[in-house]
């Protein structure tokens, strides 16, 4: 994925627009990411995802971000490397993550 999106795009694109992120409220200044910046930033966080936290192929992880530009960023990231990745986005975080509030029942002890 991370190469069908990124690289094979660099040799004629590498200038071009890849991500253009326009942010909330919309007033505010949008943000361009070109390939060539794309493919360095992808790069980046894989080598962190890599090194600094020991993720390999085949690992799993959720990503908690806001829609930022990093988010995707991040995604193609762990793509190259092969880890398998989730989305949550925050509004899903506070219904189905929140850890339930159930008491459980101790068992009696036996008075025999």
């Amino acid at each position: 994925m991370a190469y069908n999106c990124v690289d094979r795009h660099l040799a004629k694109y590498k200038n071009k627009a890849a991500l253009i992120f326009v942010p909330e409220p919309e007033e505010e200044n949008h943000i361009v990411i070109t390939y060539q910046e794309l493919y360095r930033r992808v790069n980046e966080v894989a080598a962190v995802l890599q090194g600094f936290a020991g993720l390999q192929k085949g690992d799993r992880v959720t990503i908690h971000m806001p829609m930022i530009p990093e988010l995707p960023i991040t995604m193609l990231a762990c793509a190259r490397l092969g880890i398998i990745h989730s989305v949550v986005f925050r509004r899903l975080l506070r219904r189905s993550l929140r850890p339930a509030r159930r008491r459980f029942r101790q068992p009696r002890p036996d008075l025999r």
